[in-house]
């Protein structure tokens, strides 16, 4: 063996002849390399490439070495049909003191396979030297044609374009490192020629030199330097770095140089599987997309299928992004870009990392809390770009659940900050810290429905607080709560929203309708609170408070109503009847309702007589201000006993008096029915407006032949008072029901003469002499059920020149009339 040529001079050998070959371009030839394989070569070929030695000048020697370690790898999963989970890289340094050599094995990675025994491939460093052998494979001249590949539609191959090679070779010879081949009994020596473009000399092997090479590897065995005795016509061998002379980028002669360790180390860099990371099994963490690669001294970089795709460096980013990369990845599948620096589509850069990430969280859950720091860092990742559009949905669960853990935090986003200036009092209500979250975090979760604005937060826990009772024992809570109701049940298009009050806490919300729910905090059921929120002053009266409080809180429901139930098509509609119109429109007319019911129903007494009569009821109310329109009044008194269920009937129209509940009492009083009673008036000629009821008064029993004295169809009075009685009595044991009385009975113009044409007519008993009350005309009055009444009308003034039409139980057209009307169980000592 010492007098064998050894496999260094071998190599100078064919690398001078290689020079002789191509030393001038005259000798060199352009070869049609399609179809021609190494079994067609007779002794050797010369492939000239029209490839200048300056093309490609982004490309240094470790993306060089990176192609040839691609084309390694994909060898040998093509060649052993591997899947890409068994293909297994194990390093073994074998320096000393007075040599440096490395060796990686490639094994295949499977359960019960000795590694001794499943060796595919190997790259050692060795003398400044750099040997890559792939085990059962072939090189043919086709593959050094540009478009040449294998590779194309092969998921398992990191490359398709078939011109890496090309661009190996010339950035190993334009940096002065020989590249020598070894394949199919074929020496394949590659140079420049003098006008610096590449060529390549393949000569056949002679049988010495064979028979030499097979003894070469064979010791190499024997002193377990390499795994296996490579085959010179059934394996490829690359050989980078051997001494040799050749020409430079410009065609000069030159020789060629040694690889240095530290270039070697810094060139396994460009392979994942080569940069014999520490701890891989805690720092590696593989899914199905690709891995998460935590050591830090890879950290930002980008591998595709364990080949690096671009290097983090301080003046520039791995991602297309051009953000910084908080760790590294490698994909597992994918395509990259002609210069081996990126995937082909940015967007899948983006996709597949996040894909990454969803897997990494269901292996090892405790690192959500790093995807959080991330995504809430000032200083954008592009670990986690465009995760507002791409990131899945178990992801956004995880970050939802790790944010929420702490219940006293309440996240918001800086549109929200912006958009609504109540933020902060609606995250007080939450008994929330409010806490920033940048936009894109925000949008992970809200583009899953898995986060709320604290408005919308203040609304669903508003919309799901319990109901609070609105107690009789509160006069203030049930008079709001009973005129909200009836103003709403008046108004069209609201009359089927229903009212609840609800015990919503410390949320700073007051009102919220959604699925003609219309809710109402409680705290609009305590008079102060009322005051305090509206900034009324403290001595405002309480009648005065119900109506401020009654108008806001329908103000804030027409608000809410969504302007599709506004929205008309009506032919000739003017142009300012818009929806914001039509609200207002149905705001006034909700506000007068109010208005109205609340002038009338803070004058409205009843009480016993002030003649002393202890059977003796009046009723009066103030009409000055409200009902000031030719309106029928209806007129009822009711036991409290029998008919307190009418306290829940809202409107004029639910008092048919045909069908009330009424009843006649029995005769003599009983023990369990106490004589109290209380009156309900209604606008009988408008069945949508607001019943009002009296508060209660007490006195002795009132016969039982006057029930429910009703006054229907009385024209408007504009200044004093009207006093009615009207009884309702109830006997379980008794059914009928007693006839009504109006004040057409009492009084009834049918059964007199017409009156002069535009003179105010009336009908009136014997008249009374003395009134302590304005100058008017007072009669006494009579009707079959009441004993005594009388009737005050104005001095009249001639119209003429007018017929007024008269109603069937029109009592008179005046609108300045005092009715008094009181019950009384024996005839009056003096006239009222």
């Amino acid at each position: 063996m010492a007098n064998e040529p050894t496999s260094h001079q071998v190599a100078e050998d064919l690398e001078t002849s290689t020079l002789e070959a191509a030393g001038c371009e005259s000798e060199s030839l352009d070869v049609e390399q399609e179809g021609t394989t190494l079994s067609s070569i007779e002794k050797s070929l010369t492939i000239c490439f029209s490839i200048p030695s300056n093309y490609s000048p982004s490309w240094n020697t470790s993306s060089a070495f990176r192609e040839l370690v691609q084309n390694w790898r994909d060898g040998i999963v093509r060649s052993f049909n591997l899947k890409e989970t068994q293909f297994h890289v194990v390093k073994e340094n074998k320096s000393t003191d007075q040599k440096d050599e490395i060796l990686f094995k490639a094994l295949k990675k499977a359960p019960g396979v000795p590694d001794h025994d499943s060796c595919m491939g190997f790259i050692r460093f060795f003398g400044g030297i750099i040997e890559i052998t792939n085990r059962a494979a072939s090189l043919q001249p086709k593959h050094l044609d540009f478009g040449q590949s294998d590779k194309t539609r092969d998921d398992s191959q990191a490359g398709f374009h078939g011109e890496g090679l090309k661009l190996a070779l010339l950035v190993f010879l334009r940096q002065n490192f020989r590249v020598r081949c070894i394949s199919g009994n074929t020496t394949w020596n590659f140079n420049f020629t003098t006008a610096g473009k590449l060529v390549a000399r393949l000569d056949k092997m002679q049988r010495e030199a064979i028979i030499k090479e097979k003894k070469s590897t064979k010791k190499l065995k024997d002193d377990n330097a390499v795994p296996f005795q490579a085959s010179p016509y059934h394996d490829v061998r690359f050989f980078i770095g051997e001494k040799g002379k050749g020409r430079n980028r410009n065609g000069k002669s030159t020789q060629r140089k040694h690889v240095k360790l530290g270039a070697f180390n810094k060139w396994c860099r460009s392979a994942l599987f080569l940069s014999d990371l520490p701890n891989q099994e805690k720092t590696i963490i593989t899914t199905e997309y690709g891995d998460l690669i935590l050591d830090g001294s890879v950290r930002g970089n980008l591998y595709l299928k364990g080949l690096l795709l671009k290097e983090f460096s301080p003046g520039g980013s791995a991602s297309v992004s051009g953000l910084k990369l908080k760790y590294a990845y490698n994909f597992r599948h994918g395509e990259t870009n002609r210069d081996r620096q990126s995937r082909t589509h940015s967007i899948e850069e983006y996709r597949t990392i996040l894909n990454i990430w969803n897997d990494v969280l269901q292996l090892k859950p405790n690192l959500i809390a790093a995807l959080h720091g991330m995504l809430v860092s000032t200083n954008p990742f592009a670990d986690v770009h465009l995760a507002e559009s791409l990131m899945g949905i178990d992801s956004a669960h995880r970050l939802r659940d790790h944010l929420f853990y702490d219940r006293a935090k309440w996240y918001y986003s800086d549109e929200e900050m912006s958009k609504d200036p109540r933020l902060k009092i609606i995250m007080q209500g939450l008994a929330g810290t409010g806490s920033r979250l940048p936009g894109s975090y925000w949008w992970v979760l809200a583009r899953f429905h898995l986060i709320r604005t604290a408005k919308e937060e203040q609304e669903d826990r508003f919309m799901k607080s319990r109901i609070a009772m609105v107690s009789p024992a509160n006069k203030f809570a049930e008079s709001l709560d009973r005129l909200l109701r009836s103003c709403l049940q008046g108004i069209p298009g609201l009359d089927n929203i229903d009212l609840v009050f609800v015990r919503a806490g410390q949320l700073h919300l007051h009102t919220y309708l959604k699925d003609s729910k219309f809710k109402i905090h409680e705290r609009w059921l305590d008079s102060e609170q009322v005051v305090s929120e509206l900034k009324l002053s403290s001595d405002v009266p309480e009648s005065d408070v119900l109506f401020h409080a009654a108008q806001w809180l329908v103000r804030e429901l027409i608000d809410q109503i969504p302007e599709d139930k506004f929205l008309r098509s009506k032919e000739g509609t003017v142009e300012w009847d818009t929806v914001e119109w039509d609200k207002r429109k149905v705001t006034n007319y909700a506000v007068q309702r109010l208005l109205e019911f609340t002038n009338v129903n803070n004058s409205v007494t009843l009480q016993q007589a002030p003649s002393g009569n202890a059977n003796e009821l009046i009723l009066e109310w103030n009409r000055f201000s409200s009902w000031c329109q030719v309106a029928a009044i209806n007129v009822q008194l009711h036991h409290e006993a029998s008919c307190r269920k009418l306290h829940d009937r809202l409107l004029s129209t639910e008092f048919n008096t045909k069908n009330l509940p009424c009843r006649k009492l029995q005769e003599g009083p009983t023990e369990d029915v106490k004589p109290i009673y209380f009156a309900m008036i209604t606008k009988h000629n408008e069945p949508g407006s607001i019943a009002l009821f009296s508060e209660t008064c007490k006195v002795l029993r009132l016969p039982a032949e006057v029930v429910d004295l009703t006054m229907d169809e009385v024209p408007a009075l504009t200044q004093s008072a009207i006093s009615h009685h009207s009884l309702e009595s109830q006997s379980q044991s008794e059914t009928s029901q007693v006839p009504l009385i109006s004040v057409d009975n009492v009084s009834s113009r049918s059964e007199y003469e017409k009156e002069e044409e535009g003179a105010p007519s009336f009908c009136a008993g014997k008249p009374i002499e003395n009134l302590d009350l304005e100058p008017r005309d007072w009669y006494e009055a009579r009707s079959p059920n009441v004993e005594g009444a009388v009737i005050g009308i104005p001095k009249p003034t001639s119209t003429k020149g007018r017929k007024r039409r008269r109603e069937q139980h029109d009592l008179c057209t005046s609108d300045k009339i005092f009715l008094g009307i009181i019950l009384y169980t024996r005839p009056p000592k003096r006239n009222r």
